[in-house]
């Protein structure tokens, strides 16, 4: 069929003797049976019929009318971003960031599946697929308040915040001393801190969506990010694990934040399902390039050719 399925439009279950296969009803219309040719169908009762010239560019005319206004709430959703991290970077020394579906995936925290999901999601890191003694936005410190419109772990006042909105979208806040290294290290970065909080937020992201975001196609995801308060800091390249002499000299941030344009942030919802360390390694990349390192300088823990995080 054109346009092709995707792999989260069709379900395969085995058991002993049967072979399960669910096909959930297609959000990309029309969709054409490619047979030596294209042939649309349009089902009526309980029969198939071919649709006429008149239909299919019906269908075709509204296909492009919802892309073209996806793309409008994209941009809208980027202006929006911009003047958040605007406001933000004014605000207490702190990593921000906010990753927004570009439609609301309506979450309904009243249910108890989705409640006790969200409460295993938020308190314990591997449930996401993130180690339980890393820098992750999970902990087990204080249980989810739950709302009807939201979910929020930790509070404005305590050093880490994550707060998921009904229509998926999630903020992740987090003292910015947390990324520093040991106290007494100086004005350092922790290079594993820096790299895997974002990551982690990707993890979560990917979680959300394969639970909550069935029925819309094609959907993109915008993020930003800022980190406030860190002038004068520096960022080392290479492992922790290496040997000091091998890493090579570490350069001093200069400015007041680092702010990510969400222009660099765009994301497709299916490659945050598949790989979202991948899409956390695209912005740990720009977060280097605002200290001038070339991608080589990211540790090694991070595969770039996997695009995953390999922490232990």
């Amino acid at each position: 069929i054109e346009p092709p399925f995707r792999s989260d439009e069709v379900d395969v279950k085995c058991d002993s003797d049967l072979i399960h296969v669910t096909v959930k009803k297609g959000m990309r219309p029309p969709y054409a049976q490619r047979d030596g040719g294209r042939r649309f169908w349009i089902r009526i009762d309980h029969r198939l019929r071919e649709m006429s010239r008149e239909e299919i560019g019906k269908g075709f005319a509204e296909a492009f009318k919802d892309e073209a206004t996806k793309k409008d709430r994209v941009v809208e959703i980027a202006a929006e971003l911009r003047k958040d991290q605007a406001s933000v970077a004014l605000e207490r020394p702190q990593l921000w960031l906010r990753l927004v579906p570009a439609e609301s995936l309506e979450i309904d925290f009243d249910e108890k599946p989705t409640h006790e999901q969200f409460r295993t999601w938020l308190m314990d890191p591997s449930a996401t697929g993130n180690r339980r003694s890393g820098w992750t936005f999970a902990h087990d410190l204080r249980l989810p308040d739950f709302r009807v419109d939201r979910v929020e772990h930790g509070d404005i006042k305590d050093y880490m915040r994550t707060l998921i909105t009904k229509q998926g979208r999630l903020t992740f806040t987090l003292g910015s001393d947390n990324l520093r290294q040991p106290v007494g290290a100086g004005l350092n970065f922790a290079p594993y801190a820096l790299i895997e909080y974002p990551v982690s937020v990707f993890r979560l992201m990917a979680a959300i969506l394969k639970g909550h975001a069935h029925v819309h196609a094609n959907l993109q995801v915008v993020a930003g990010l800022v980190i406030s308060g860190i002038r004068g800091w520096s960022l080392r390249p290479g492992s922790p694990r290496e040997p000091a002499r091998l890493l090579g000299q570490p350069k001093v941030f200069e400015d007041k934040e680092l702010v990510i344009d969400p222009e660099h942030l765009k994301f497709d919802a299916g490659e945050i399902r598949e790989n979202p360390d991948r899409c956390g390694l695209r912005l740990v990349r720009l977060i280097y390039e605002k200290f001038d390192f070339k991608p080589d300088a990211i540790p090694p823990e991070f595969d770039r050719t996997q695009g995953r995080l390999l922490l232990e």
